[in-house]
C-alpha cells in the first residue's frame, strides 16, 4: 500500500467514526430511568456490547456453580485455567473460593500471598467497589489486599458484584467516591469496561493484548 492509499484509508476510517458517534455513556439517555431493575439490565447490555459476559445470580451458592460453568466452558474453548488468584473482598470470602476452586482442578492463591506471583495466574477472581450501569463499567480501588494486577494480568477475569454496589451512571460514581473517600482516596481507582482491547494506527482491534481477553461478571442479588 502506497502512502496516498494509506492516508486515504485513515481518512475514511475517521469519517465513519465521526459520522456514527454514540451517545456519551456516562449518563442514562433519560433521567427517569433510575429503578434498580433498570440498572441491572443496562449494565448487562452495556457489558455485553463490549464483549463481556454478565450473569444475574440469586445467591452465593448459585455463584459458585456459575464459576464452575464458566471455567468448564473456557476450557472447552482451549483456554487453560490452572492457577487462580483471589482478592480479599468479603463477598469472595463468603463464597469460600479458596476451597472451591481446587475441586475444579484450579490451584487457588489468596491475595496477599507470600510467594505466588500474580502474573503467573491464568484466572483472576475479584470483587469490586462499584459497578456503573450506564457504561457496563467495574470500579476497583487498589490496595495490598485488592491489587489492580489481579484484574489486569491473568488471561481471564471473573468479577463478583453485589446488586447493592450498582450505580446508575458516572455522575453517581463521582458522588459515591466523594462520600466513601472524603479525606484520602485509594492509591488508584481502576475503571474496567469489557475485556482488554487495543488498536493499531489503522484501527484494527485486538482483544486481550494488554489484559484479560475474557471478562465475566456475576451480579449477586444481595
Amino acid at each position: 500500500m502506497n502512502e496516498t492509499d494509506f492516508l486515504q484509508r485513515i481518512r475514511e476510517r475517521q469519517s465513519s467514526i465521526v459520522g456514527h458517534q454514540s451517545p456519551h455513556p456516562g449518563r442514562f439517555p433519560r433521567p427517569v430511568r433510575t429503578l434498580p431493575a433498570d440498572w441491572i439490565d443496562e449494565f448487562s447490555r452495556r457489558l455485553t456490547a463490549v464483549g463481556g459476559h454478565a450473569y444475574l445470580i440469586k445467591n452465593a451458592s448459585s455463584a459458585r456453580q456459575q464459576i464452575h460453568d464458566i471455567i468448564d466452558s473456557l476450557r472447552q474453548k482451549g483456554i487453560p485455567l490452572r492457577r487462580a488468584v483471589i482478592t480479599s473482598h468479603s463477598i469472595l470470602h463468603q463464597m469460600e473460593l479458596d476451597t472451591l476452586l481446587p475441586h475444579f482442578d484450579v490451584e487457588a492463591f489468596p491475595i496477599p500471598h507470600p510467594t505466588f506471583r500474580i502474573q503467573d495466574a491464568d484466572l483472576g477472581v475479584t470483587g469490586v467497589e462499584y459497578a456503573v450501569a450506564s457504561s457496563g463499567t467495574l470500579v476497583v480501588a487498589a490496595s495490598p489486599q485488592h491489587p489492580r494486577s489481579a484484574s489486569l494480568l491473568p488471561l481471564v477475569h471473573i468479577a463478583v458484584v453485589g446488586r447493592s454496589q450498582l450505580l446508575p451512571d458516572l455522575a453517581a460514581l463521582a458522588d459515591k467516591l466523594h462520600q466513601d473517600y472524603p479525606e484520602r482516596p485509594s492509591s488508584g481507582i481502576a475503571l474496567i469496561t469489557g475485556p482488554s482491547r487495543t488498536a493499531d494506527i489503522e484501527q484494527t482491534l485486538s482483544i486481550g493484548v494488554h489484559g484479560p481477553g475474557e471478562l465475566h461478571v456475576l451480579i449477586i442479588d444481595d
